[in-house]
């Protein structure tokens, strides 16, 4: 049998209930983009990838119960599996914040904006190949790879990249200029946190020695979870840095006011947290 969740963990942890008050902020700022014409692309992409994060924001508050969005008196903490939703939410709010919030030159813009094409274009490519799709679809793809080749090779900021960068972005391997702890580190982010934080939820992801070893602890030796859950808590209230600081800035280059007060104070008081230990 699973280890229980603690009886007192939901009720006595802050940070899982303002998760899910940031959620439902996010969800409704989201819900307002619903129609509406970007004019340009960065703003365009701050909404989508805002309902790709909010979607992920649900899938985890789904995973512990007694949130929200999930009331299950019998259900366990699947820590490995909420870990990778926060991973891909960290991600994700990295992801907003590249393409659509740093202030950056048009030139830089527009090679980020190629490379993210070229690489989505790359990927529909060898799906096309494996799962053996119309020689048509494979010939559109192959000529809208080689207009993103073109364009980013003519590019001078793409050229003054380091050659390693250069070939994994030219093989499909890479589909952003900077890595995620690069862009922490455009940030202004405390490093040594975020890479503490991304190792613990990368070695959760996969099926690592680390997993292995901490699921088997805690099935042995911590029936109440407190260990998973005391991790929980912590990685939650990092999540909860990232998903402000993403709410926020995609209301303010929106011009979007806040609905509530207490909501403008919650999503300003986790996103100033962002840059610290």
């Amino acid at each position: 049998m699973p280890p229980q969740m603690h009886k007192n963990f939901r009720k006595d942890n802050t940070f899982i209930s303002d998760f899910e008050k940031l959620t439902e902020i996010g969800i409704d700022l989201s819900q307002q983009f619903k129609g509406i014409y970007a004019p340009t692309r960065r703003l365009g992409y701050s909404t989508r990838t805002l309902a790709k994060i909010i979607d992920n924001c649900v899938s985890i508050l789904r995973l512990m119960p007694g949130s929200i969005f999930f009331d299950d008196e019998d259900a366990y903490l699947d820590f490995p599996s909420v870990a990778s939703l926060c991973r891909d939410l960290i991600e994700a709010c990295n992801y907003n914040w590249y393409l659509s919030i740093e202030r950056i030159s048009k030139s830089e813009t527009d090679l980020r904006l190629e490379v993210n094409d070229f690489h989505d274009f790359f990927e529909l490519m060898q799906m096309a190949k494996l799962l053996t799709l119309n020689k048509t679809d494979f010939e559109y793809l192959q000529g809208r790879i080689e207009e993103h080749r073109v364009n980013i090779e003519s590019s001078e900021i793409f050229n003054n990249l380091d050659k390693q960068k250069k070939s994994l972005i030219l093989k499909g391997k890479q589909g952003m200029i900077l890595t995620q702890f690069e862009i922490a580190e455009r940030r202004k982010l405390n490093l040594d946190k975020f890479k503490g934080i991304y190792k613990l939820l990368s070695n959760q992801t996969h099926s690592s020695a680390n997993s292995i070893k901490m699921l088997t602890y805690s099935r042995l030796y911590d029936e109440e979870n407190i260990l998973q859950e005391a991790l929980t808590a912590i990685i939650v209230e990092y999540c909860n840095r990232f998903l402000a600081s993403t709410i926020l800035n995609v209301g303010r280059i929106w011009k979007i006011e806040f609905a509530k007060p207490e909501s403008e104070e919650l999503v300003k008081r986790y996103a100033r947290r962002i840059k610290n230990k």
